[in-house]
């Protein structure tokens, strides 16, 4: 904090205000000891973000620094200029979204649409979504189900596809590349895109990790 002549205090670095009864600081770190719902409204902070719930249907949160999340994440919409963790995982409902700059460490992924810049690293299942990776897609002891995964690195997962055959599509490499730069993040992958190595899972296959 820099002190003016004129009694005035200027913040030199973005954050949030505090006050502990005898110093006035600025945290670059956004701490909410519950979640985001109708209590504190849509979250826009310029740091780093940690949420120790959940995050609420149709709510939002935005931070310039990574974003961590102890709850779990609803249909709501992530923006975040760093890295995500999200323990738990995400229930996108067909409504959720995700704009990860960095790398994303989530839990779970079920119907959720958006772009990771970065790797993404799943603990569990990625079910019916369509995600664009900048990096590599792992999921060690996970299986991804349904939807469709464009990744412009590599793909080690433990399972592709499931028993009831359901129509899965995982895009490596120039393909996903492609994808991306023509239609967006959100955007699922272009038929017209050249056939790259695509891999449409099998009930039960197991993929490592592509050369």
């Amino acid at each position: 904090l820099l002190h003016l002549s004129d009694g005035r205090i200027l913040a030199q670095i973005d954050g949030l205000l505090r006050f502990d009864g005898q110093r006035i600081m600025i945290d670059p770190v956004l701490d909410l000891q519950g979640g985001v719902d109708f209590s504190t409204g849509n979250i826009d902070f310029d740091g780093d973000v940690i949420i120790h719930r959940d995050i609420r249907d149709r709510f939002r949160v935005k931070a310039t620094g990574d974003v961590t999340v102890e709850g779990l994440i609803d249909a709501s919409h992530i923006d975040c200029g760093g890295e995500l963790h999200a323990r738990r995982g995400v229930a996108g409902r067909g409504e959720g979204t995700l704009d990860v700059d960095g790398d994303a460490h989530i839990g779970y992924l079920d119907q959720v649409k958006g772009h990771v810049g970065g790797d993404l690293h799943l603990t569990r299942e990625m079910m019916h979504c369509t995600l664009s990776i900048g990096g590599d897609l792992i999921s060690d002891f996970g299986a991804i189900i349904g939807g469709c995964a464009s990744s412009v690195g590599n793909a080690r997962v433990a399972d592709l596809g499931s028993a009831s055959e359901t129509p899965t599509e995982v895009r490596l490499g120039a393909a996903a590349t492609a994808d991306r730069d023509a239609a967006g993040p959100f955007a699922p992958p272009s038929p017209q895109a050249a056939p790259t190595r695509t891999h449409r899972a099998t009930p039960h296959a197991a993929a490592g990790t592509t050369p």
